[in-house]
């Protein structure tokens, strides 16, 4: 007889004990590298870690820079999230924002 056990890392960070409403996508979330498991863990960590928590933050941040106008076109409670199997985002985000007026 042959015995095969695997794990499953749809649950990894989905802990409700660790992460309040781990099925939110919440871009503020507080959390401990103690217990994000996204980036594996001791020595097999992933190395570029700390580019990739970096990578966001300039993103938004030039984003929010270049577009001051830029907000949700539809209402936060009609954004359709990603099932709960798969890693957590959204389907689709419909954004609007005014061009700068040319004097």
């Amino acid at each position: 007889m042959l015995w095969a056990i695997s794990d499953n890392p749809l649950g990894a960070n989905r802990d409700p004990d660790v992460f309040p409403d781990p099925n939110v996508f919440d871009l503020f979330r507080k959390r401990g590298s103690e217990e994000a498991l996204g980036f594996g863990w001791g020595d097999h960590r992933c190395i570029a870690a700390s580019l990739a928590r970096a990578e966001p933050e300039a993103v938004f941040s030039t984003l929010f820079q270049t577009l001051p106008t830029l907000k949700l076109a539809i209402p936060s409670s009609e954004i359709n999230g990603s099932a709960p199997n798969k890693d957590i985002g959204v389907s689709e985000l419909p954004v609007t924002w005014s061009s700068p007026q040319v004097s």
